[in-house]
């Protein structure tokens, strides 16, 4: 009768693995001092989020509820706004008649130019400090210390 019994046991555990760890690791690597590498633990799998989801899908699917099935309702709202929005960008290219990269090439443009003024503008009126009579300058540098002092008291 105990015979029978270690039967009935051997039924409900887990088989054994058809292979093993000297077949994947042979022991003569752990003679050598090499340490084995282990297994990596796959993340996804871990997630908390990752198993709800599975969860939900899972009783959806037995339930016989399509989740990516939108209504009625849903897929008209979504046609029209992809209709108006085609329709303002077909608008937008009439009226500018002009592709993204012209637009950007075209501001790229007007910073370049706004840079290049302003250099001229500061050459200009480096130009105009330098072409000074000396007594203007001695004169501001005068002013500019009595300022700094009158700033201290």
């Amino acid at each position: 009768m105990q015979h029978s019994f270690h039967s009935q046991e051997n039924i409900f555990m887990e088989p054994h693995p058809d292979y093993l760890n000297e077949d994947i690791y042979p022991a003569s690597d752990e003679e050598n001092g090499l340490v084995q590498p282990k297994k990596l633990v796959n993340p996804c799998i871990l997630s908390k989020e990752r198993r709800d989801l599975h969860k939900e899908l899972l009783l959806n699917h037995r339930l016989g509820k399509n989740v990516l099935k939108k209504s009625e309702l849903q897929k008209v709202m979504q046609q029209r706004k992809e209709v108006q929005r085609r329709k303002e960008w077909d608008e937008h290219k009439i009226v500018n008649k002009r592709n993204s990269l012209e637009l950007m090439l075209e501001e790229r443009k007007n910073k370049i130019t706004q840079e290049e003024e302003k250099d001229e503008r500061l050459k200009h009126v480096n130009e105009e400090l330098e072409n000074r009579p000396e007594y203007l300058k001695v004169h501001a540098k005068i002013h500019a210390k009595v300022a700094a002092n009158a700033k201290l008291e």
